[in-house]
């Protein structure tokens, strides 16, 4: 049995800059993703390596780089990723120099990372300075054919990454099973989400930034569990699709400006703790079909901040009732069957409901700029999500355009008006909307059905706004469609799940 990989812990203060996600292209974190970042996670914990493990070096500007045997020091580096990782055993840190690999230096999409190995780049910046940008067909046992840029296996790492995958459906990181960490990292402009997790797959995705990304930040299915901490969801579709029968702990994200915050259907139960959903073009959590998060307990309290999202701050449109407890949000922007209670100590008494038409009082939101859940914090402040930096003079809530004077993400798509949702990537030049199928295969205006047996995940696809609405498409053929929310522009069918 392979013995985990132990770090020392150098905690340190980190600034972004720009991310370059390929060779002719630039891509600008907003100003607003950089405080976000900084104020979920103010210190990092940079993993060093220990004294004796095994370290193969990956840089292609070497002048003594190659892709041969005896390669690999740092003196003689090897020059692709794809090439080190076929040489790494389990134990091995494949050490990657800054720059950009993609198809244009020679890598071989997916990359493949085995089981027990690191692929380190640069925790400081998030991956700002080596970025992975393309994709390429893997198999996938409960979505079939996929496009991805890395495939990770059993209990590996991945920490200090840019992960970009423009191709049409493409997805950055997917997680089959296992429980691989990815730390650390940035996740910009992929054509689908940042990160696919479904099988059995129980990762831990820690302090990482989803950014622009064409469909979701994070997407669960099947029977995903896992960890998602400590991570920032901006302007990048639905921040996490939650579908399946995943069950899945979300704490202590912050969860802002995407269309929806988190989209929770099928059977899924994931547990919500300590999130700040704020600021989203819809709703901040849409609940449907036979999903049942867990919003909190009397004995754990959600202490999830949930505010000044654009249409209700949160759905439910199963027919069972939600239970909210400990949560910060406001009763008058609530939609369906949700039960709530004040905290012990607050307005009412323990177990009471919540007067409809009033604003929940718990937990206490602290104040502006404060960092939360962390000791020495004021007396008489619970630890929940934390908050945004102050906005900018006379603007109340931050907008989702790109900065002025910054570069849209996707090239081709400009700013935003001010108040409007921001559009999703567009298609490729000369690609179609959905991948054409495969000769002799049935043709369908929808995404092909899941697999036989297997549970379905609500997924968006990218299109073209109309009206300055976001894009949809239609659902699969007997797939449930969620339920529109009363006075929403939500309609039937706007989600569907993965092609396959």
């Amino acid at each position: 049995m392979n013995q985990p990989l132990l770090y020392t812990a150098i905690p340190i203060r980190v600034g972004f800059a720009a991310l370059m996600l390929c060779a002719n292209t630039v891509g600008l974190l907003s100003t607003q993703s950089i405080a976000l970042a900084q104020a979920a996670t103010p210190s990092l914990s940079i993993a060093q390596a220990p004294s004796g493990v095994a370290v193969i070096y990956v840089n292609p500007m070497s002048s003594n780089s190659q892709d041969a045997p005896g390669a690999g020091s740092s003196e003689a580096p090897f020059r692709t990723i794809s090439y080190a990782l076929k040489q790494a055993a389990p134990g091995t840190i494949v050490q990657v120099a800054p720059g950009t690999y993609s198809q244009q230096t020679g890598e071989v999409f997916p990359l493949m990372i085995p089981r027990g190995v690191v692929l380190l780049g640069s925790e400081a910046d998030r991956g700002q300075s080596v970025v992975i940008s393309g994709g390429g067909q893997n198999i996938s046992p409960t979505f079939a054919r996929q496009n991805m840029a890395i495939w990770i296996e059993k209990d590996a790492e991945i920490r200090g990454i840019a992960v970009s995958n423009p191709n049409v459906r493409g997805t950055g990181i997917w997680i089959e099973g296992g429980s691989p960490l990815i730390q650390n990292c940035t996740f910009m402009s992929s054509h689908r989400e940042g990160i696919f997790v479904t099988g059995t797959g129980n990762p831990k995705i820690v302090s990482n930034v989803f950014f622009k990304n064409g469909g979701n930040g994070i997407s669960l299915a099947s029977k995903a569990k896992g960890e998602i901490r400590n991570n920032v969801f901006q302007d990048t579709g639905f921040g996490l699709a939650i579908g399946g029968f995943s069950a899945p702990i979300v704490d202590s994200n912050q969860i802002v400006q995407n269309v929806d915050g988190i989209y929770i259907n099928d059977s899924a139960s994931p547990v919500l703790r300590n999130n700040l959903i704020e600021n989203n073009n819809r709703d901040g959590i849409v609940i449907t079909i036979k999903a049942k998060p867990n919003l909190g307990s009397d004995a754990d309290l959600g202490k999830n901040v949930i505010r000044n999202n654009k249409q209700h701050d949160l759905t439910n449109s199963t027919k069972e009732t939600i239970y909210s407890i400990g949560n910060s949000l406001d009763a008058k922007k609530v939609l369906g069957q949700v039960a709530f209670t004040f905290v012990a100590g607050e307005s009412g008494q323990p177990g009471s409901p919540i007067v409809p038409g009033q604003p929940t009082t718990s937990p206490t939101t602290p104040a502006v700029g404060q960092p939360t859940g962390a000791p020495g914090a004021p007396t008489g402040q619970s630890p929940v999500a934390p908050t945004l930096p102050p906005p900018p003079p006379g603007q109340s809530i931050p907008a989702p355009a790109t900065p002025t004077g910054q570069s849209p993400l996707v090239p081709g798509v400009p700013p935003a008006s001010a108040g409007q949702p921001v559009p999703t990537p567009p298609t490729a030049a000369g690609q179609p909307a959905i991948a054409p199928a495969p000769a002799g295969a049935a043709t369908s205006p929808t995404m092909p059905a899941t697999p036989t047996n297997q549970p379905s995940i609500s997924q968006p696809l990218p299109s073209t706004p109309t009206n300055g609405q976001p894009g949809t498409a239609p659902a699969v053929t007997g797939q449930p469609s969620p339920q529109p929310a009363t006075g929403t522009t939500r309609q039937p069918g706007d989600v569907v799940i993965p092609d396959t």
